[in-house]
């Protein structure tokens, strides 16, 4: 596993006093941008319904509510999404999100959250320190690899509303101040690692892994040995149900 760090961002720049609306709004498909800077509005960028949007070498920062807001697709390519005054990206009930070599880092809100929307997170992205990487709720599905979602302040992942998650080798879920994943009612979740490439969720503040018991039962779909869970200052690594395919 080969997770690069990400830089540590200096003190956030005030924004200009009345800062509102949308920097870009995206109604159409087969939309490319390249080599932009979306900054100091309420919002950076929003995505319609049934529009499809790739970006590629951009940086959104700095705006007062959720970076991103995504109805249709997206596709953010070795780009960064920073200093939102709520979440770095937000995906409707639809949409779907694929991030690639890019970084969604110090937003007040969480990294990523998904209502009743697919997400691919992979190829050295970074969901850092936020107040939490991954939320999933409401029949919502992700699949995370080579990726981090780590020192969130909160939880790494939450997996809520008979959602699924596939964390598949190189994954890195390390040090979030709860658990570094966490698993609700009906959902299910898929930990995928190799010897070569481990999945490692390690040295956070609560469980390695904890599967909510109330009001159903969340379960761990698959667990394969090359999964790293260890050093987890909590009540223990791992509570869960766990079924092998």
């Amino acid at each position: 596993m080969n997770i690069t760090p990400v830089p540590r961002l200096g003190p956030r720049p005030p924004l200009p006093p009345g800062s509102g609306g949308t920097i870009l709004n995206v109604g159409a498909t087969g939309v490319v941008l390249r080599n932009l800077t979306l900054s100091g509005a309420a919002f950076g960028l929003w995505v319609d319904a049934g529009s499809f949007v790739d970006v590629t070498d951009t940086t959104i920062q700095d705006n007062m509510g959720h970076a991103v807001m995504v109805s249709g697709r997206l596709r953010l390519t070795n780009s960064a999404v920073t200093g939102a005054g709520n979440a770095g990206i937000t995906a409707a009930p639809g949409a779907v999100v694929v991030l690639q070599s890019t970084s969604i880092v110090d937003n007040v809100g969480a990294a990523l959250m998904l209502e009743r929307a697919r997400g691919v997170v992979r190829l050295d992205s970074h969901l850092d320190r936020n107040s939490a990487g991954i939320v999933l709720s409401n029949g919502s599905s992700v699949q995370v690899r080579e990726s981090s979602a780590s020192d969130n302040i909160g939880f790494g992942l939450v997996v809520s509303g008979g959602s699924a998650a596939e964390i598949i080798p190189g994954t890195l879920v390390a040090g979030n101040t709860r658990d570094g994943i966490i698993v609700h009612d009906t959902s299910v979740l898929r930990l995928l690692g190799t010897s070569a490439s481990p999945t490692q969720i390690t040295n956070n503040g609560g469980w390695g892994v904890f599967c909510d018991p109330s009001p159903a039962v969340a379960q761990i779909a698959e667990l394969t040995p090359g999964v790293v869970i260890t050093g987890n200052s909590g009540a223990g690594q791992i509570s869960c149900p766990t079924y092998h395919w």
